[in-house]
């Protein structure tokens, strides 16, 4: 399977609504904004090197949140 459908998987499933494209608390970024952010420099750093790496840290980032 290709990245870019794992990465839009991913999105589906912890995605509350699909098209809030930004990061919230109950819904991550988008894979595409998420490739567009990496362009800039430390943004990686912060958030991962892959959307997978992002999607680990931003459920632990808002675990108590994502559970009620």
């Amino acid at each position: 399977m290709e990245q870019e459908t794992l990465d839009l998987e991913l999105f589906h499933k912890y995605s509350k609504n699909e098209n809030d494209f930004y990061e919230t608390e109950t819904n991550p970024m988008s894979p595409n904004l998420f490739y567009q952010l990496s362009m800039i420099i430390g943004f990686n750093k912060i958030n991962g090197s892959t959307y997978k790496n992002y999607i680990d840290i931003w459920t632990k980032k808002y675990e108590k949140k994502l559970i009620n």
